[in-house]
């Protein structure tokens, strides 16, 4: 795996200066990378949605069909995506839309794949310039990137988009800010790109955060002081960290989510099994999963096994400070990886999965690199065996054919929720989100019976878990059996924390035993925890309509169109209102509204041509 052999006791440059592009054959070895992680994740263009927040992205987001600058405009307006604020994510998922001209899965599964090959590309481009144009090192860091087994959710997971959308302006950043490096205390355009860069990085993602903290780490091991004009746009993109931040920990706040009821220590402890644990599934990717549990507690108590892995934790972090002079290759690898995974490690504000192969995708670059520099300067040391490189290399394939064939394999595991629920339920079988997400798949395929099942099984395990009360409840109407989903609605009641998805069921049972005003209470709970819930406001309106009672109907209309302006159901059923009161010509303006923004709604179009009727019918 060496090349350009230097003394044996010497350390390979940090860095190179001035130009460092490699030459045509160079080029080619990045392309090679390209290539090799195509043909491991080629099968997730045949990969459908999944039930794990393509939903809010995709099937449920109608600004993806709406005209171009609509939607753009609605995304850098301030509005929250999974209590995270990334308007140029799903600006480009708009674009894709639009150029595509439908939401199917397949086009953003191609767009995923092509950016993430993008990215090992950059990774070839980023790593040749750190391995002092060292073309193998290139080769091998851009294709573990391409295609390790544990960055196959951030492809295949429609969802994650934002993963290799965020890493690719990211990259792009890294190399700007190497070319701004050689400009001393010039600004350059250089410099200004790469501010650029880590915005569109930052609204993509907010785990870009990290971009100006890894500047910093590049720039110790480049062996650089940061000049002043560095230091005051490194300054400027901390400070928009820090906004982007504050943005984040307040939608986070505000979204409705389960937490684990850890302690802060039990907390700590976990993070440090995830981080040894991503090592470990580094060199070793078996056993992956779309959901890691944490960690059951015995009695409140954390199994005193897990508090053992806060000393392989603190090896690893004392090997990057020990190898700091010796061999900086390894510190920054340690430090990059570090840098970017501690704030998913979920110490203050812990989720419901202890971790997620996702948060790899750009953590791991760190690693890759920093082993491949390690194994590197080993064999140039031991010089005197004229096979080693050779060696090293061949080793160096096998494994990217051995993690090809697993990456390859495990795409095909994100192809649909069967397969998920699946694969999560023969990992988990008595885990209450396995068996809730088993549930939720049989329900929806019409399996309405067996899906109760798994639902009870999941409320047995965890009574204040909220969506097996709600997949339960779905099923048990579905059934037609009332009473038992009423039943349901009293467990939650009593158990479960308030969610807009709980308020929501509550109230539909409710209103399927026309208990109207017990549900028009549990609707309006719904928005005032959440103002853009658009089905309560549906909900609310059809009870309304039913008590002929049009004014409040109206009013609650308006109070929905307040906070969802351009959403064309709100719009259709406005308009209806206005048409049952015989006010024609306003709710023909409704109605056009609802078809500019949604030409295709057929129940506008026919509730239009009612109207005009009506307007034209013989007094």
């Amino acid at each position: 795996m060496a090349k350009n052999k230097q003394a044996p006791n010497s350390n390979p440059p940090a860095v190179t200066t001035g130009s460092s592009a490699p030459k045509l054959p160079g080029y080619l070895f990045g392309l090679l990378a390209v290539i090799v992680s195509a043909l491991a994740l080629w099968p997730v263009l045949q990969n459908s949605y999944i039930s794990w927040d393509d939903n809010v992205y995709f099937y449920e987001n109608d600004y993806l069909t709406r005209p171009l600058g609509t939607a753009i405009s609605h995304f850098f307006s301030g509005s929250l995506y999974l209590g995270a604020y990334t308007p140029v994510t799903l600006s480009v998922l708009a674009i894709i839309s639009k150029l595509a001209g439908n939401i199917e899965p397949g086009n953003f599964h191609t767009a995923a794949l092509v950016l993430h090959l993008i990215n090992v590309f950059l990774v070839f481009l980023f790593t040749h310039r750190l391995a002092a144009r060292n073309t193998t090192i290139a080769f091998f860091s851009a294709a573990l990137f391409g295609l390790h087994p544990m960055h196959v959710e951030s492809v295949a997971w429609a969802a994650e988009f934002k993963d290799v959308l965020f890493t690719f302006f990211y990259l792009a950043g890294l190399l700007t800010w190497l070319r701004a490096t050689n400009a001393q205390d010039k600004v350059t355009k250089w410099h200004v790109a790469t501010c650029l860069l880590f915005i569109l990085s930052l609204l993509s993602k907010p785990a870009a955060v990290t971009f100006p903290i890894v500047l910093l780490l590049l720039q110790w091991y480049q062996q650089k002081s940061a000049t002043r004009n560095q230091s005051i746009f490194i300054g400027i993109m901390v400070v928009l960290s820090v906004i982007i931040g504050i943005v984040t920990i307040y939608g986070q706040s505000t979204y409705p989510h389960m937490q684990e009821s850890h302690n802060l220590l039990q907390r700590f402890v976990v993070a440090a099994y995830a981080y040894t644990h991503y090592y470990i599934s580094l060199v070793w990717p078996t056993g992956m999963s779309i959901f890691y549990p944490y960690p059951a507690l015995v009695e409140g108590n954390l199994p005193g096994l897990y508090y053992l892995y806060l000393l392989p934790a603190a090896a690893l972090l004392f090997a990057a400070w020990f190898f700091r002079k010796s061999a900086p290759y390894l510190t920054f690898g340690i430090g990059f990886f570090t840098i970017n995974i501690l704030l998913v490690l979920q110490i203050l504000s812990p989720g419901m999965s202890a971790m997620a192969d996702h948060y790899t995708y750009l953590s791991y670059l760190g690693l890759i690199f920093g082993i491949l520099m390690s194994i590197n300067t080993l064999i140039q040391r031991a010089s005197t065996v004229k096979a080693l490189p050779r060696i090293a290399t061949g080793a160096g394939l096998v494994v990217l054919v051995i993690f090809g064939t697993i990456a390859n394999a495990r795409v095909r595991h994100w192809q649909n929720d069967e397969t998920m629920a699946n694969e999560l339920l023969g990992k988990y079988p008595s885990n209450y989100v396995a068996l809730n997400n088993m549930g939720f798949v049989l329900h929806n395929q019409g399996q309405s019976a067996p899906a109760i099942t798994y639902c009870m099984q999941a409320i047995s395990q965890k009574k204040d878990y909220p969506y097996p009360y709600v997949n339960a409840i779905n099923a048990a109407i579905a059934l037609n059996d009332i009473n038992f989903a009423a039943g349901l609605a009293d467990s939650a009641a009593r158990f479960v924390k308030p969610t807009p998805d709980i308020l929501n069921s509550i109230g539909y049972v409710a209103l399927l035993q026309n208990r109207l005003d017990d549900a028009i209470a549990n609707y309006k709970k719904t928005i005032a925890l959440q103002p853009t819930n658009r089905n309560a406001y549906l909900a609310l309106a059809e009870i309304y309509y039913r008590k002929k009672d049009y004014t409040t109907e109206i009013n609650i209309l308006n109070k929905g169109l307040k906070h969802l302006p351009d959403n064309p159901i709100l719009l259709n059923y406005k308009g209806y209102a206005l048409y049952t009161t015989g006010r024609y010509q306003d709710a023909i303006i409704m109605y056009d509204k609802a078809l500019s923004i949604a030409p295709d709604y057929k129940g506008a179009a026919e509730n239009r041509e009612q109207c005009l009727k009506a307007m034209n019918a013989p007094k």
